[in-house]
């Protein structure tokens, strides 16, 4: 295989409205890729990748006619636009796993779209604003090792900035970041047609505290939104046994 591969992509999708909705026309998105990716000798690679996706929401608006008053207006759109990178190595017997960072801007916006006279207009324009999706930056870590050839040892961190519980009207509020840790070890024994394995896991190592959302309210003496969550999953230890045959 080449040292050096790119790759381009580019696809147009839509998507039927929901049954018996006569006025909601197909959710359309147009979405493209660019990769290039290096490899790094037989088992290394490295992965960079930019991409870019655009939806529209368009609706056939009607009065009291069967007939549209106006066609296919324009009632929103959004996008999601940002990079990948990865470093990755695959082996099974001695290191493996993965390196990734995800950076991410969704937006999104709706139109005010102008009727016939003497109807005026309906909707109403709004800035682009950031979408439940508007992660900005994410992580993601894993890698394994194996001792010998029934014992592993491996490890799994996860890391976001924070993801978005409003998207109008402004100021956006995120919950804090996201972040934890997992450590697992594998011992396996092998039997002429089966095979057992013990595992034992730490979750969330760091103990980090990856607050739930619960719900937005208004603070009645700033004028300001509230944020509740729920608790995070504490460090929690687990065992397990598994059985192939």
């Amino acid at each position: 295989a080449r040292a050096t591969q790119l790759e381009a992509a580019w696809g147009r999708y839509a998507q039927l409205p929901p049954s018996g909705v006569i006025s909601e026309l197909p959710a359309t998105s147009a979405q493209y890729v660019l990769a290039v990716e290096q490899r790094l000798g037989e088992r290394s690679r490295f992965r960079a990748e930019a991409f870019d996706r655009q939806n529209e929401q368009r609706e056939d608006i009607f009065l009291l006619s069967p007939t549209p008053i106006k066609r296919s207006a324009l009632f929103g759109r959004d996008y999601s636009r940002g990079s990948q990178f990865m470093l990755q190595r695959r082996s099974e017997n001695r290191l493996s796993g993965w390196l990734g960072y995800t950076l991410v801007v969704a937006r999104s916006r709706t139109y005010e779209i102008p009727l016939p006279p003497p109807l005026g207009s309906f909707g109403q324009d709004t800035p682009y604003s950031a979408t439940l999706a508007d992660q900005r930056h994410t992580v993601n870590l894993f890698a394994s090792y194996r001792f010998k050839p029934t014992v592993r040892f491996s490890v799994k961190g996860l890391f976001g900035s924070g993801f978005p519980v409003n998207t109008f009207p402004p100021p956006i509020v995120r919950i804090g970041p996201y972040e934890r840790l997992d450590l697992r070890a594998d011992k396996s024994w092998l039997f002429r047609k089966w095979k057992l394995s013990f595992y034992g896991e730490l979750l969330n190592v760091t103990n980090h505290d990856n607050r739930r959302f619960a719900g937005l309210g208004i603070n009645s003496t700033t004028k300001q939104f509230a944020l509740f969550t729920y608790d995070g999953v504490p460090a929690t230890p687990t065992v397990g046994l598994v059985f192939d045959f």
